[in-house]
């Protein structure tokens, strides 16, 4: 103890000294660790650098700097789809709010009314059939004042694509329209009629969102080629995904037996009756205003038939003005000169039939090649009839069921 005392300060130093190389071995053991990491860590990146200098492509060397010739195409593609995403404009909602407001049921409720009934006045104005008070897939949602929370805003956004559709179909005047479908968005859906929606899911990939619809209607060829250029150049992005095209009969899908042949006669300003039985057209009022000519003295087909082709009643002859416009020159009859056409024979009069020119045998018959058997002679009996009119266009009405993707842009912060 007395050493001690007499050497405390030597002790003290020597304590200190003995920590200090303690917490010196401790700090030069983690650095190693810590060394050892880095370097596992280093020669790791080494190796992959390696590796992607073994890919083709590659990072590229010191002339050619692949990885910024990529940060160049990103930058081209982010400005491509900027210049292209004004062609995939999506349809207005129905109402249409600004800002951060919200589609509220006094909003929502008179909108879908007007937008129903300016559809069903359009398609009566060009002549759309309809089904009875048709609500264009929102039978469900027409008599609410209270919707399932979270809806409106899906709602008017599904009737403003509604909306552009039909005015598409409307525009090209497709005969009628049998039925609209969409997808279910809320629980009120649920307890509409089932053939107003599909089970078809919206679909949202890493730059839009794709919306279904599914509508049938009645057409001709035509009006289904002015169905899909109205799609084509519409101002909205509406894909037509798929095209079920059949032979549709004259009797309608809904409503009484008769209704679709009426609905013909008024569109294409048919009378009443004409060419029908009675009991089968009975005299309708049409649906908008439509030119009638003066109708004729006689409305029976022989009349019809006998006013058109210029037949005097009774087959005793033609009339005259049919007489001079088809006589020879020299008139049928003193002072009635013809126009130089067909020399009229009267019906019954005994009088020749025309007698077609001889060809001469190096011109042969027509239909031959001179020189060959047969050529420049006529077969007895006469050459082959060529039968009666033939049929250049047999339109029939057609069914067509479409199958329509509505495509919206997702916003610019969320694109990927």
């Amino acid at each position: 103890m007395d050493w001690v005392k007499r050497n405390l300060f030597f002790v003290i130093s020597s304590a200190v000294a003995l920590v200090l190389l303690g917490l010196a071995s401790f700090y030069l053991y983690s650095s190693l660790r810590q060394k050892n990491q880095i370097f596992e860590q280093l020669t790791a990146q080494y190796q992959e650098l390696n590796r992607l200098y073994n890919l083709d492509p590659n990072p590229g060397t010191e002339r050619v700097n692949n990885i910024q010739a990529a940060r160049n195409q990103q930058a081209q593609l982010r400005e491509f789809l900027q210049r292209t995403s004004r062609y995939f404009a999506a349809p207005p909602p129905i109402p249409q709010v600004t800002g951060t407001n919200r589609v509220t049921a006094e909003l929502f409720t008179p909108q879908l009314w007007r937008t129903l009934d300016e559809l069903r006045r359009t398609a009566e104005s060009v002549g759309v059939q309809l089904p009875a008070e048709y609500s264009f897939s929102f039978e469900a949602q027409k008599n609410l004042m209270r919707f399932a929370p979270g809806s409106l805003d899906r709602l008017a956004v599904q009737l403003g694509e509604v909306k552009a559709i039909c005015d598409i179909l409307f525009a090209a005047k497709i005969n009628s329209l049998d039925n609209l479908r969409r997808e279910r968005i809320s629980t009120d859906d649920y307890k509409g009629p089932a053939s107003d929606y599909l089970e078809q899911r919206s679909v949202t990939n890493d730059l839009a969102i794709l919306t279904p619809y599914e509508v049938t209607f009645r057409c001709f060829s035509p009006e289904l080629a002015a169905v899909l250029n109205g799609f084509h150049s519409s101002p909205y992005c509406i894909l037509v995904k798929a095209v079920d095209v059949e032979p549709a009969g004259l009797g309608p899908q809904v409503g009484p037996p008769g209704e679709l042949q009426d609905f013909y006669q008024q569109r294409y300003g048919l009378p009443p009756g004409a060419g029908l039985p009675e009991a089968e057209a009975p005299p309708v009022t049409p649906a908008f205003p439509r030119y009638a000519p003066p109708p004729p003295t006689g409305s029976d087909p022989a009349s019809v038939y006998a006013r058109r082709y210029g037949i005097r009643p009774g087959g005793g002859g033609v009339d005259p003005y049919v007489a001079r416009r088809y006589a020879p020159e020299g008139g049928v009859g003193p002072g009635a000169p013809g126009a130089g056409g067909i020399p009229y024979r009267p019906l019954g009069s005994g009088q020749p039939a025309l007698t077609p020119p001889a060809f001469p045998p190096a011109m042969g018959v027509p239909g031959t090649v001179p020189g060959t058997a047969g050529a420049g002679t006529i077969p007895a009996g006469g050459g082959a009839g060529r039968g009666g009119p033939q049929t250049v266009l047999d339109e029939k009405p057609l069914r067509v069921t479409m199958l329509l993707h509505v495509v919206k842009l997702l916003p610019r912060e969320t694109r990927r």
